[in-house]
């Protein structure tokens, strides 16, 4: 029997999705979406007209290769990264605005793996890097363009964001750095790799 299709599916639907915070359908849609699943989602609610909403590229995405799905729970809205590297960023009421400055950039890898929050950035991460990107005024404010003596444009895969700290997962291992420094600085970050303990180097 194969089991792919139940573990890895296209497509999800979740039946009975409330608008209600603390109810097990909302809590359920909103793990779905901060887990950046990667495949289609149709969301069901019976008390609205039997409705299912579907998000199209004619309803607002300007890409359906979707790589990366955050919410942002303070303002209730939608971040949806593309392997082409658009940054869509969707409101609660579906009013879209689009960050194209990783495709102009002409990156060799543009695709968005990890989108992370913090006092008002977004941290993205992907074939180009890591990125800082100020919410409020909708620019990249830092790129980290290399880590400490990992390789240059090395991909990022998962970013972490903990006690004071941003961490990023690549090809050569684990880089960590303070969040209150120049993440662009290449100095600041400290490597983990098989050299001091990891098991193997991509994480």
């Amino acid at each position: 029997m194969d089991l792919k299709k139940l573990f890895n599916p296209s497509s999800i639907v979740i039946v009975g999705v409330s608008h209600e915070p603390k109810k097990v359908g909302h809590l359920v849609a909103r793990n779905l979406l901060n887990q950046g699943y990667k495949g289609e989602v149709y969301f069901i609610n019976n008390k609205f007209k039997n409705e299912i909403r579907e998000i199209r590229n004619t309803e607002g995405l300007l890409s359906l290769d979707i790589s990366c799905i955050r919410s942002k729970n303070d303002d209730k809205t939608m971040y949806i990264g593309t392997r082409s590297g658009i940054l869509h960023i969707a409101s609660e009421d579906l009013k879209w605005s689009y960050v194209t400055d990783i495709v102009t950039a002409k990156y060799a890898d543009p695709e968005i793996t990890d989108i992370k929050f913090i006092d008002g950035f977004a941290f993205l991460s992907g074939g180009f890097g890591l990125t800082k990107f100020d919410i409020k005024e909708k620019v990249f404010v830092e790129t980290v363009m290399k880590f400490g003596s990992f390789s240059p444009d090395i991909k990022v895969y998962n970013i972490l964001l903990n006690d004071g700290y941003i961490w990023a997962a690549t090809d050569e291992g684990i880089a960590r750095a303070p969040l209150s420094a120049s993440i662009a600085n290449p100095q600041i970050w400290e490597l983990f790799s098989t050299e001091n303990g990891l098991p193997e180097k991509k994480v």
